[in-house]
């Protein structure tokens, strides 16, 4: 009878393992280098181009990549402040932000955050049908990158998703900044070549 019952859980387990895989996909480490990032998503992301709405009301070009696993979905938006009002991308991290606790039901998390010494804002937020969201918002040379990433209350929370990007420099490597003596930001790639960071 105990052999019987192994058979059965070992059948409902070979049975089952297709649909276990389908739902969790491979992850990529996805490169776009006309967006100068980096980042890890679960599977080949769709990309759409739209408008962003800037704090002022004009509108900046952006694109939005989007990846599912499961009922997790994590999208990274790319907003291109190239030639829009300076304001708008020197505010675009606070109105980001404002715009995510607008939408929320509960903040739970609201901090500053740093990728590679690129300063920025980390959120959690529970949403109005009770999904999570685990948001990460980094401007870096008149682009802004918002990473949020959300799924259920019973599901693993996929909070680890805005710490994996990486700014990339023209050539494609990844840029790592470093703080001098006065606080001056200069840095270096990976391959220990220096970086200056001049933002208008």
């Amino acid at each position: 009878m105990r052999l019987i019952r192994l058979i059965a859980a070992g059948l409902i387990l070979f049975v089952s393992a297709p649909a276990f895989a389908q739902e969790f996909a491979e992850w990529i480490e996805y490169v776009d280098r006309k967006e100068f990032f980096q980042i890890n998503f679960p599977g080949q992301p769709t990309v759409k181009d739209i408008m962003y709405e800037a704090q002022s009301g004009e509108t900046v070009p952006a694109k939005v990549y989007t990846a599912k696993e499961g009922p997790a979905t994590y999208v990274l938006t790319v907003v291109n402040f190239k030639g829009a009002d300076g304001n708008d991308y020197r505010g675009s991290v606070a109105w980001a932000a404002w715009n995510f606790r607008k939408r929320a039901r509960e903040v739970t998390y609201d901090a500053y955050q740093q990728t590679d010494r690129i300063e920025g804002l980390q959120l959690q937020i529970t949403n109005p049908d009770g999904t999570r969201s685990y948001i990460g918002i980094f401007p870096h040379m008149r682009r802004l990158y918002v990473m949020e990433a959300s799924a259920p209350p019973d599901y693993p929370p996929p909070s680890d998703f805005p710490q994996t990007i990486s700014i990339l420099d023209d050539k494609g490597h990844r840029i790592r900044y470093e703080l001098d003596d006065e606080g001056n930001r200069t840095g270096q790639d990976e391959d220990g070549r220096r970086l200056y960071e001049n933002i208008p």
